[in-house]
């Protein structure tokens, strides 16, 4: 099994993920409604593993067009991995992935929970500032045990279940 090491906040990171939107080139970026940074890479100051994880959001109809044209990238469809409605893909083409920042691929339609769930968990912990220096410390220690990756995410997003859906684009919202 291949370990990844975290490291502390890269400021570089952005800069990465910026560079792989511009390598999906202009079919792609047009086709989607957005692209978006998601994962402890998105977040100011997170500690993380150093791989960009990207979410291209699309209407449903347009699943088929960007498939096609995430081919043409060298991008190779691996099926939703057991996540409903989020669909991942890897990009094959050995020469040009070690040319590229190592990161994830992603599609998910417009209103799919996985979406909201990623989006809601970013969004947390970007809002949370200076309080993010605990969970900082968490992440370290449970990102250092080697587990296989879904089940350590799963397991930290479960930590912020009950937060998750009270922060949004614009910060913290009552609970309903």
């Amino acid at each position: 099994m291949a370990v990844t090491l975290v490291e502390k906040y890269n400021p570089e990171w952005p800069k990465w993920f910026e560079e792989i939107k511009a390598f999906l080139g202009e079919k792609v970026t047009q086709t989607c409604i957005r692209i978006e940074h998601v994962g402890s890479t998105s977040v100011r100051k997170m500690t993380a593993k150093p791989i960009i994880d990207l979410i291209l959001v699309i209407e449903p109809r347009d699943f088929e067009k960007i498939k096609e044209l995430l081919g043409e990238r060298g991008y190779y469809h691996q099926g939703d991995l057991g996540i409903k409605n989020r669909e991942a893909f890897y990009l094959k083409d050995v020469p040009v992935k070690g040319s590229m920042p190592r990161h994830h691929l992603y599609i998910c339609p417009k209103h799919s929970a996985e979406l909201k769930k990623e989006i809601a968990f970013r969004d947390f912990l970007r809002h949370r500032g200076g309080e993010n220096m605990a969970c900082m410390t968490c992440m370290r220690t449970v990102m250092a045990v080697i587990v296989p990756q879904f089940i350590w995410l799963d397991g930290l997003k479960n930590m912020f279940q009950p937060h998750e859906m009270s922060y949004g684009p614009r910060g913290p919202r009552p609970h309903a």
